[in-house]
């Protein structure tokens, strides 16, 4: 399967879903009136995997949710953060996820990986996580959209699930 984060990054539609996911995405958070923790949220940037693709443990992710700043509809990711994240879906740069966990820029850490990482980090050092660790978001998986709302980033992301267990990944459901 190719990369559809590259179509992506030249899309023209009105929201920040992928254009083939665009549909369903609307069609979902429209089915699910009331219910906000499940919604799909069209002005935040896609974050469908963080990390090095071929790292030796992924871990596979419920839905992280948003940060109060992040639910308001106002709120706008830094350029250089949008680079990284644009980065980061085409697997250009591996190092994104050593930024996040620390680059000494605040708009680019994430208190979140933070959080969940400091003890490798303590034990390793921040280069061994970023190298060995691939997380991947299963927040909008099949079972939870049903079989009416299918995305294409959620089969791109089973998809590098099962060429990473090709060689024998060690894969841990947070």
């Amino acid at each position: 399967m190719k990369n559809p984060w590259f179509e992506y990054l030249s899309r023209s539609n009105r929201t920040n879903f992928h254009p083939e996911d665009e549909a369903n995405a609307l069609g979902f958070n429209a089915s699910i009136e009331g219910r906000t923790s499940l919604i799909l949220a069209e002005h935040l940037e896609p974050f469908p995997y963080l990390g090095n693709p071929k790292a030796p443990v992924i871990i596979l992710l419920a839905n992280p949710g948003m940060s109060d700043k992040e639910a308001k509809r106002t709120y706008k990711i830094s350029k250089e953060k949008l680079k990284l994240s644009n980065d980061n879906l085409i697997h250009a740069n591996n190092s994104n996820l050593s930024l996040t966990l620390k680059s000494g820029k605040r708009d680019l850490e994430s208190p979140w990986f933070q959080a969940r990482t400091r003890k490798l980090v303590e034990k390793t050092s921040i280069e061994a996580v970023a190298e060995n660790l691939f997380f991947i978001n299963f927040h909008a998986s099949t079972r939870s959209l049903g079989t009416q709302y299918r995305l294409l980033f959620t089969h791109r992301n089973i998809h590098l699930v099962l060429f990473a267990m090709a060689w024998t990944v060690v894969p841990i459901y947070s």
